[in-house]
Parts: structure tokens; sequence; C-alpha cells
């Protein structure tokens, strides 16, 4: 009876959550992001599948070889809804742009100088940033313009310390509003790109000596709504959150190490942790 007490107080602790499988319509149970748009929907990034839910139901978008307007591959990593509604899309074959007007996708594949085509298109992660530039991770940095519909790739030059850390993999993507730059990670470097001075700043180049730079593993990261940076201190592996005022580092204590996918926050600004 003990335990079983114990077991009802502690239901009332935490939220109920409702499964949503493939039972119900969903076109994977491996689910890599969701969003929800500004018309109420929720959109879903699955490893076989773009889905989108009304809260009852759900439209499945796939790819078709034989529809240049499908989605361009059915392994979907991340999501982002523009300045003008449309849904972005990060795949494992270039980014598809959804738009709402039409219902259809165009396909954007990007040229990276050292890739053959196949290698150097799966993207991981996209943001815009407040000039309607749309960003994305991968085996580089990349901002593709949607006003001209150029893109320009951000790799390491030599003896430049001003350009990007290295040249490793890129999954993690956060714009900062307040100091108007990119921050990314490469995997062991977490990197700022400064929109205004058009250089990177990083561990090798760290003129306003942000503490951060130092101290963080290249590792998840996210901002809250007061605009604070949360990532992983790469001594500890503890959550961290950086008050750039003070240029000061609140550990929190908790690690995660294990097989973390992403961090987040909602609008409570309490931090979620995806395993």
């Amino acid at each position: 009876m003990f335990c079983f007490s114990d077991y009802i107080a502690a239901q009332t602790l935490h939220p109920v959550f409702q499964r949503i499988t493939t039972e119900d319509g969903l076109s994977s149970n491996k689910v890599e992001s969701i969003i929800q748009d500004s018309r109420g929907f929720y959109w879903i990034a699955t490893q076989n599948g773009l889905n989108r839910f009304d809260g009852t139901t759900f439209t499945v978008y796939r790819y078709d070889s034989t529809d240049s307007t499908s989605l361009s591959h059915n392994h979907c990593t991340a999501l982002v809804e523009g300045p003008d509604g449309d849904i972005w899309i990060a795949t494992y074959k270039g980014v598809s742009h959804f738009k709402v007007s039409t219902g259809k996708f165009e396909r954007i594949y990007f040229q990276h100088p050292d890739r053959n085509f196949e290698v150097g298109n799966p993207f991981y992660n996209l943001v815009f940033d407040q000039q309607g530039n749309l960003w994305l991770a991968g085996l580089a940095l990349f901002r593709y313009s949607i006003a001209t519909r150029q893109s320009e790739i951000f790799l390491p030059v030599r003896d430049d310390s001003t350009s990007i850390s290295d040249g490793n993999l890129i999954t993690q993507l956060v714009y900062d509003s307040v100091h108007q730059g990119i921050w990314c990670t490469t995997g062991s470097v977490l990197n700022f790109y400064s929109l205004e001075k058009k250089v990177f700043y990083h561990r090798l180049h760290n003129p306003l000596h942000w503490s951060v730079l130092n101290e963080a593993d290249g590792a998840e990261i996210t901002m809250d709504n007061e605009l604070r940076l949360w990532f992983r201190k790469k001594s500890t592996q503890t959550l961290c959150v950086i008050d750039f005022e003070k240029n000061e580092i609140r550990d929190t204590g908790k690690k995660v190490i294990y097989g973390v996918k992403q961090i987040s926050t909602d609008d409570q600004n309490r931090l979620w942790v995806f395993y």
C-alpha cells in the first residue's frame, strides 16, 4: 500500500503525456523536429516524411521521384517558419521550401567546393536572421538569401583566425538578436558569426573576451526568452547559461552527457532536454 500510495502521489507531480504514433497517422515514430506555425498547425519532421497535424488528423508529405514539387527527401531533420508563413525543411538532400499559397515544395540544393553533391547536401538545422536570410548547418555553414536566391558558404581559412574555427560537421544553430549574429557549434568548438563585423568569434579569436567561447563544448545550444545562451560546459558536461552583461557563467550542476539530441526552451522559459 505504501508503494501504491507513492505511485499515485507521483502522478500528480508530472504532466500527462499523450502519445502520437504511426497508429494515429504519423508517418514515422522516429521524430527529428516539431514546430507550431503561426496558423496553429504542428509540423513534424520524421525520418520518413513530413507531417502536418491539425490536432485531429495528419497530412503526410513525402518525396515523389515523378513530382518535382514534392519533398526533396523523406529524411527531414529540422523545421522553421519563414517571415511570410512558409515552412522550410532541412533534409538529407537539400532544403525544401513549402509554399503555403500553393501547397507545393520548391527544392533547393547547395554546392560544397570539397564535397560531392550527395555528401554536401544533408542539412541538420536552419534558422532565419532578422534580415530574412536563411542559415543552414551541415558540412559547412551556409547563408541563403531568399530575395536574391544566392547562397554563401563559410569555410575555415588557413592563418585567418577571423574565419570559422574548423570544417567539421555543424548541427546546432541559434540566431542572437541582441548581438546580431549566429551561434553555431562544429562538434568541438562554439562559434559566433557577427553579421555587423562579418567575422567569426571563437576561442582562437575572442576580442570581446566572452568566457563562453572558452568554456562551451561544441554541443547543443539554445537561447531562452530572456535571450540568454544555454550550453554544455566542456570540462564538466553540465548545463550552463551565460549572462553577457556580466560575462558570467552560471552552472546548473546538471550533467547531460549521454545521447542528448537537442536542448530547447518553451514560452515559459523552461529548459527541455531531448534524448
